[in-house]
């Protein structure tokens, strides 16, 4: 899943900007449902921790509003005959709202003058290390694959770690085969543009995510795992009930989830510190 590559950092640390630099000049985009206040709230209190301003919420494309132009233009529900499993995309549910706000947010980043954005979903956390960690992996990227058409995943709800093997000190920034979830991503503006012409083309018949993991594998765009890992989605660790599968409010449910994610996690990070 991920290659073995060392990546030169900057020289010194002169040469980075500093991670609050970093967080006022990135530009953020919100995967939100309008109608859930409670999960904009939680996201306008995540970013003012670590004073972002540069952000805005993309409003278009609940579920109960796709247009049937936006269902033909982007959706089918014709499987892709070289990958392993498919959803039925062209219906008006809540799966094909998230996957259609995040390629709506790429029509944004496609018409700006931006180099790139960071796309989180609305029920993200951020750890501690946010601020420094994307700007690390930023500087990174920009030395070593700056004209590349890429993805930088830093959403641990997979628990897809880099192996203890294959880190490189120093670094923080790693080409990958795998997707890592669609919860706090970068994605390059000539990323979008291409995922945009693509999807207009050939039409989607996989959730966003799984997506990005088929277009990293036929080479179209390149994929990147930051590590450690900066964000989760609140889904995973009990703090939301699924919005894409409608799950009713259940308090019993949310802390068995997680209970059930902080013990995977811990041996999920003790058995790659040992890979």
């Amino acid at each position: 899943m991920i290659e073995n590559k060392l990546i030169v950092p900057p020289k010194t640390d002169s040469t980075l900007l500093s991670p609050s630099d970093v967080l006022h000049n990135v530009k953020v985009f919100i995967v939100h449902l309008s109608s859930l206040t409670a999960r904009r709230q939680h996201v306008e209190a995540q970013l003012a921790r670590f004073d972002i301003s540069n952000y805005e919420f993309m409003l278009d494309g609940d579920y109960d509003k796709i247009s049937d132009k936006q269902l033909d233009t982007y959706f089918t529900n014709t499987p892709h005959d070289d990958w392993h499993c498919h959803v039925e995309m062209h219906h008006h549910t809540r799966y094909v709202s998230c996957t259609l706000k995040h390629l709506l947010i790429y029509e944004q980043i496609a018409k700006s003058n931006l180099d790139g954005a960071l796309v989180i979903e609305d029920d993200i956390v951020f750890y501690h290390n946010f601020p420094n960690v994307l700007a690390r992996c930023l500087a990174e990227f920009n030395v070593a694959f700056r004209d590349s058409p890429s993805i930088i995943a830093f959403d641990e709800s997979s628990l897809r770690i880099v192996p203890r093997s294959q880190r490189h000190r120093g670094q923080y920034l790693y080409p990958a085969h795998s997707d890592r979830f669609g919860g706090c991503y970068f994605v390059t503006r000539q990323c979008a543009v291409r995922m945009l012409e693509i999807a207009k083309s050939e039409k989607l018949s996989l959730p966003i995510d799984g997506w990005h993991c088929y277009l990293t594998h036929r080479g179209d765009i390149s994929y990147f795992w930051s590590h450690p890992a900066i964000a989760v989605q609140g889904d995973f660790i009990g703090f939301f009930p699924s919005e894409i599968h409608n799950e009713k409010f259940n308090r019993i449910k949310l802390l068995s989830d997680r209970i059930r994610f902080f013990f995977k996690r811990t041996y999920k990070l003790l058995l790659y510190n040992f890979r």
